[in-house]
């Protein structure tokens, strides 16, 4: 396997101020200190993105891209899946996850994997050594991180595209990984600053179609429509004519390929789309 070198220049190592930056929120509710963006091609070819590029290049220096749960997988995934790494993570066969602890302080990690049609997403968020009761805020709070994704693809759309035009390119053999863990949901107190800063104005989504975004107005008559409501109900609601909402409703099938608003839940969930409106 020959080895991988990733120029300093190249937007996977350079834009990771930028990334950070975009970090800012999520990273100050939960105290995080790492986050990576994971896009994998069915040619097994991806894009990298990164809080720390010091990570990055020694990641692939080393060449963790072999070893790693997700990195070194085929892209067969039937559906979305989060997983805690300290289920795997502090075996001491684990060399990735020895190398993240020991080299990088990086602890107590998740990771969610998002499917799409062309490729599949991985985003990874990491904490402290201390940070010891981060596994039970994750998985009460999935929610709130499926709302930082759409705020990260919305902030980081340039970033992505510049990635796309020099991913990076892998040959080899690769492993199935099935992995999942059931969801919870539970309020945090400090969500109002959080919620704040990651307003969104788009919400980009991977749909039947491709990318596409829907705006804040449609995403809200989704969201009444799901409820039960009518256009004219939701036209009373959201202070709109029963024609305009019938337009954005119109739209939202077209943008995303679905016969139904129903079938959206194929894309985004309601408590996701709960979660963006508020």
């Amino acid at each position: 396997m020959p080895e991988i070198i990733i120029p300093k220049e190249s937007s996977l190592i350079s834009s990771h101020k930028e990334v950070r930056k975009i970090c800012d929120p999520i990273f100050k509710l939960f105290g995080l200190n790492f986050f990576r963006y994971l896009r994998v091609y069915k040619d097994f070819s991806r894009i990298h993105l990164c809080t720390n590029p010091e990570w990055t290049e020694n990641f692939y220096a080393k060449k963790f891209h072999n070893v790693a749960w997700f990195d070194s997988t085929s892209t067969t995934f039937t559906k979305n899946m989060e997983f805690i790494w300290d289920l795997k993570a502090l075996s001491e066969d684990n060399s990735v996850g020895i190398e993240a602890r020991n080299n990088f302080g990086f602890y107590h990690g998740i990771s969610l994997v998002r499917k799409s049609n062309n490729y599949f997403e991985v985003y990874d968020f990491a904490t402290h050594a201390e940070n010891e009761n981060i596994n039970t805020l994750y998985m009460q709070n999935i929610e709130i991180f499926d709302r930082f994704i759409l705020f990260f693809k919305e902030k980081a759309k340039n970033i992505i595209f510049e990635s796309t035009q020099a991913k990076i390119e892998i040959d080899g053999n690769f492993r199935n990984q099935y992995l999942s863990i059931e969801t919870s949901i539970d309020k945090q107190n400090s969500l109002k600053e959080f919620r704040k800063e990651t307003q969104l104005k788009r919400v980009y989504l991977d749909s039947y179609e491709g990318d596409s975004y829907l705006t804040i107005s449609e995403t809200k008559c989704i969201y009444w429509s799901l409820l039960g409501k009518n256009s004219e109900e939701i036209g009373n609601i959201l202070g709109s004519s029963k024609r305009t909402i019938e337009s954005h409703l119109n739209n939202v099938k077209s943008k995303l390929g679905i016969a139904k608003i129903t079938q959206i839940h194929n894309i985004i969930s309601f408590e996701t789309i709960k979660e963006i409106l508020k």
